[in-house]
């Protein structure tokens, strides 16, 4: 009897502690709708080093949000640009939403010192995002590749060696054919701009032409007329709208200003106060000893 009711007991307190830790976790708040969203932007004293930033705790850096270009895939909606200083480029920075622009993830990894900037989809599938290291000078310019509508994407340098440049323009006739113009920037007497084409949808790029004055392409990037970036000054924030009818509906806004860098604040450690656990060094007579500061006792010798 005794042994049962234990059991039973034992049961009862089991099925309440099971039921107690599956018991759902309050979420923190949401934000309230139409609040504009911050991107986080860490800074590392080891970004501080290695861009040659002047930022201390008295006068931070202010990082800046900049958005380029914005492109509406079926459903998805995908944001491209960059995080920023006054004078220093930080990364790249794409953005994707799933749900018109309520939730906003990454799908792919930062670029240190990167900027992006002009995006194209030739279909529901195949897009293009052009972008460069920004430094001293624009260099070594690349694509951002998806073949899955923007879930994943590939970074393909165009050269193979670290360059001057940057792309000027490019377009795409379809999955694997495109053009673009590249400002070869430190190009001198030889010409300033490159003309290139793919047969591989952006994978490789082969020169065709190398001239001081700005190519012309057949065909040229067209912006979505229902889509727009707007950035707002009085507030600091852009705002991603979207044409319904003749109205401008806002779907997501950001704030320009997204935090700051700095150098952690350091503090002295005050030496060790002395307390009467800690023990005093001998007093200094004059005399150098080695070993033992008692003499050992001599004994003499029996006769």
């Amino acid at each position: 009897m005794r042994r049962n009711l234990l059991i039973h007991a034992s049961l009862f307190l089991a099925s309440g502690l099971a039921a107690w830790s599956q018991a759902p976790t309050v979420p923190p708040p949401a934000p309230k709708p139409g609040d504009p969203l911050q991107i986080t932007a860490p800074c590392t004293e080891d970004d501080i080093q290695s861009l040659g930033m002047s930022c201390s705790v008295d006068e931070p850096c202010k990082i800046y949000l900049e958005l380029s270009s914005l492109e509406s895939v079926g459903n998805r909606l995908i944001l491209a640009g960059n995080l920023h200083t006054s004078d220093v480029t930080l990364s790249s920075l794409l953005l994707v939403s799933e749900d018109g622009g309520k939730v906003w993830s990454e799908p792919t990894a930062r670029i240190k010192s990167a900027a992006l900037d002009a995006m194209q989809f030739h279909d529901l599938q195949h897009g293009w995002i052009n972008g460069q290291l920004v430094q001293s000078f624009p260099k070594d310019p690349f694509f951002l590749v998806t073949r899955d509508g923007g879930r994943s994407w590939r970074n393909i340098p165009i050269y193979n060696e670290s360059r001057a440049g940057a792309v000027d323009k490019f377009y795409f006739d379809n999955k694997d054919n495109g053009t673009m113009v590249v400002d070869r920037i430190q190009a001198g007497d030889t010409g300033r701009y490159g003309l290139y084409e793919t047969r591989t949808g952006g994978d490789s790029w082969e020169l065709k032409q190398i001239t001081p004055r700005k190519p012309e392409l057949k065909k040229t990037i067209s912006r979505s007329g229902d889509w727009r970036i707007t950035p707002v000054e009085k507030t600091k924030i852009y705002r991603v709208e979207h044409r319904v009818a003749a109205k401008w509906e806002v779907v997501s806004s950001f704030k320009i200003e997204s935090g700051e860098c700095k150098v952690a604040e350091r503090t002295l450690t005050p030496p060790p106060t002395e307390t009467e656990e800690t023990p005093k060094p001998p007093e200094n007579d004059g005399v150098f000893r080695i070993g033992p500061t008692t003499p050992p006792t001599l004994k003499r010798k029996k006769q």
